[in-house]
């Protein structure tokens, strides 16, 4: 198969023993994109890498790479490569010699594996490199060379299986860089594995979000942060304020919501519109939320702010003891305002806020 596949998952679905780790899982990646795997630890996103690499065998639903089925195929068949969390590189071996591996197992001649070695050390920017072993180099250098063999065999889908996780926060920001641009160097189709948020949204074309084994959205980083379609993808992608209300306007999607207090806030229903009376969770991000002298509003009073470089981060208390954090530029200059001051905060738009509802108790 050819470089850059498209990847197809339909109602996909992992049971180990008693407990589902996949549930009925479709996704439809694009040959050549470079997806990510959001969620909490035990959510499902291994399972579903190693049932892709062949490594786990379903328990329902089908895989198709190239639109072809690779369900009957065990993993050294399937053209997956695959990049381990801890680089599993052979430390007997050089870095060319961990690079070949693939390709020799796979009876490729000796003058085709030589120059795809070269190819690959110089796509990783590792070419005075590879006659080094593994101890030799440090933690970034082995995880390129982990990936320059899993991009050796020209694999039709790339995964990564945390990837980052062994680096400090400089290298690995370094790390996503690269392996950003190796990717779209090769134009390989890409699965990242990560629980972490900024990685995800940095990286990805798309980001699938799961949570105990279901994908609660799978759409671009920018639609998954402005318009999450659930409770639990606003709470778990970034910061969020949450507070339970009651609609008093509905008009389709778009909602008044009484926050009790005497505060109120416009918000915008998701998927379907949420009649007058009903209980709703309201999330707004902190930077989406802006200080006022409106008489609606959330009224607080502040507790303290917190200066990080370019933002003031402040912390405000509702009447009734609920504490809500804004985020706001810091000029150059300005004071910080003071504790004890009453505020008013109000959304950016009347879209900022979102609203789910409640589930029935």
């Amino acid at each position: 198969m050819a470089v850059g596949e498209a990847l197809r998952l339909t109602s996909l679905s992992h049971v180990y023993g008693s407990s589902k780790a996949v549930d009925n899982v479709s996704l439809d990646v694009a040959g050549g994109e470079l997806v990510a795997l959001l969620g909490p630890s035990g959510c499902g996103k291994t399972t579903l890498l190693r049932a892709i690499g062949g490594f786990i065998r379903q328990t329902e639903g089908q895989i198709n790479i190239g639109g072809e089925s690779v369900d009957h195929l065990p993993p050294n068949k399937r053209t997956v490569g695959i990049v381990f969390q801890n680089y599993a590189l052979f430390p007997h071996m050089t870095a060319a010699q961990n690079i070949a591996y693939g390709l020799e197992a796979r009876g490729t001649s000796r003058q085709v594996t030589q120059a795809r070695v070269s190819e690959m050390l110089a796509l990783v920017k590792l070419t005075p490199f590879g006659g080094r072993y593994p101890k030799e180099m440090s933690g970034g250098q082995q995880q390129r060379i982990a990936l320059a063999r899993a991009l050796a065999i020209r694999p039709a889908i790339l995964l990564l299986d945390e990837p980052f996780a062994a680096l400090d926060k400089n290298l690995r920001l370094d790390m996503q860089i690269e392996i950003k641009r190796i990717q779209r160097a090769s134009g390989t189709t890409t699965l990242i594995v990560t629980h972490d948020q900024e990685e995800a949204l940095s990286m990805a074309d798309r980001v699938a979000v799961f949570n105990q084994g279901r994908l609660e959205q799978f759409a671009a980083p920018s639609e998954i942060y402005d318009h999450p379609a659930s409770l639990f993808v606003n709470t778990f992608v970034g910061a969020a304020n949450t507070f339970a209300g009651q609609v008093t306007e509905s008009n389709g999607e778009q909602l008044t919501v009484d926050l009790g207090e005497g505060s109120e806030i416009p918000a915008r229903g998701i998927g379907q519109a949420i009649p007058v009376g009903s209980a709703v969770t309201v999330c707004i991000r902190p930077e989406y939320l802006r200080m006022a002298h409106d008489t609606g509003g959330i009224r607080g009073t502040v507790e303290m702010g917190l200066p990080l470089g370019a933002m003031v981060v402040y912390e405000i208390v509702m009447a009734d003891g609920r504490a809500v954090k804004i985020a706001r530029p810091r000029e150059l200059g300005a004071n910080i305002i003071a504790p004890g001051t009453a505020v008013t905060l109000v959304p950016a738009s009347p879209t900022a806020a979102t609203a789910f509802r409640a589930a029935a108790a």
